[in-house]
């Protein structure tokens, strides 16, 4: 588990990526639409999605641990305990291979869809 003041410290940071109200159109997709995760609906509005402040902490602590080289299994089952709910590891897979792909469009100023072929060469510096 975390500790508090970690939380607390680590707070304005994840105030600065996350906006704190998630909107989407009320006429895309179904009308059961899953919010990203961090984010729970606004009982008055639909469209409307809140930020959890905990959980979004989870999110970015797991992938600084991704970055240290924890497995996506260990970095999801420590999610699951802090949280106290299910985070599979493909699921982190796939955010972490989201943040990557959206700094490598960044950094070499790409429009279109990489492949997982051309983001490794690109990783690798080839």
């Amino acid at each position: 588990m975390t500790s508090q003041s970690d939380y607390l410290s680590y707070l304005p940071k994840i105030k600065q990526k996350y906006p704190e109200h998630f909107v989407r159109h009320p006429n895309k997709g179904r009308r059961d639409y899953r919010p990203p995760y961090g984010y729970e609906r606004n009982p008055r509005d639909k469209c409307l999605f809140q930020a959890n402040w905990e959980k979004l902490y989870a999110l970015e602590k797991a992938m600084e641990y991704l970055d240290e080289g924890v497995s996506y299994r260990d970095a999801a089952e420590w999610m699951r305990k802090t949280t106290g709910e299910y985070v599979s590891h493909v699921c982190l897979y796939y955010e972490k291979r989201k943040r990557v792909l959206k700094y490598l469009k960044a950094k070499n100023n790409i429009h279109k869809q990489i492949s997982p072929k051309k983001a490794k060469e690109l990783l690798n510096g080839n």
